[in-house]
């Protein structure tokens, strides 16, 4: 049988660990890596990286899936984090809470599965979290925090280390793949508006601002407003 020839387009997060899926599913292919942007040029350098699903944020019938996809990133995150490849993957466990003014048992209901400490917060608790603020609701629990630089570097190790080949190349049109590859796997992320005039694309979260602390201990994210505490 020929070899199979398969690009993936995009060096992010979802690019990179994409690859290596396909390296896994299908070993005897070559799979080429092929983007413009990698590392401090992608977005996923600069994501947040805190696993904290709120299903209130997405619609009911999108459910059984997204429970399945984060129950099976969860799996693979808690993973790496027990592994030796912990410190090197930039994968560790956190623990925090999350206040808020309205119930949110049910969008968080998939955390209280996946968290073996997941538990709400009394009113005494919450007074002791944040006593200038008079949050109704609170939730703690312990979750996965992903140093999203460290991490985009070890995925493109492994994937360089099992037999991966990247290219450096901006393309405009897929069309310019057409020749080459069985198979073409698009991660381009909010490049598709370009690259497949998929004008439906566009960013969901704002601004990060990130701070140097000695002691890195808890987080404690408030109405979608992220703080970490030392």
């Amino acid at each position: 049988m020929a070899t199979r020839h398969i690009a993936v387009i995009g060096a992010g997060a979802v690019g990179l660990s994409t690859a290596l899926c396909v390296q896994q599913a299908v070993p005897n292919a070559k799979i080429t890596l092929i983007s413009d942007k990698f590392d401090e040029d992608t977005t996923s350098w600069g994501a947040g990286g805190l696993f904290r699903l709120d299903l209130d944020h997405h619609p009911k019938e999108e459910h059984g899936k997204i429970r399945q996809w984060a129950t099976d990133s969860w799996n693979r995150y808690s993973f790496l984090a027990h592994s030796d490849q912990a410190k090197k993957s930039g994968m560790f466990f956190v623990a925090g809470t999350v206040l808020y003014n309205v119930p949110k048992d049910a969008g968080y209901s998939l955390m209280s599965e996946l968290s073996y400490d997941f538990h709400k917060l009394d009113g005494t608790q919450l007074k002791e979290m944040n006593p200038n603020v008079s949050h109704k609701y609170g939730y703690g629990f312990t979750s996965l925090l992903t140093h999203t630089e460290t991490y985009l570097r070890w995925l493109l190790r492994q994937f360089l280390s099992q037999g991966g080949s990247v290219q450096c190349r901006k393309l405009t049109s897929l069309t310019q793949l057409e020749d080459g590859f069985d198979v073409v796997v698009n991660c381009c992320g909010l490049q598709a508006v370009e690259l497949c005039q998929d004008k439906s694309m566009f960013p969901i979260m704002g601004h990060l601002i990130k701070v140097t602390l000695n002691i890195y201990q808890t987080c404690q994210p408030v109405r979608n407003c992220v703080s970490k505490h030392a």
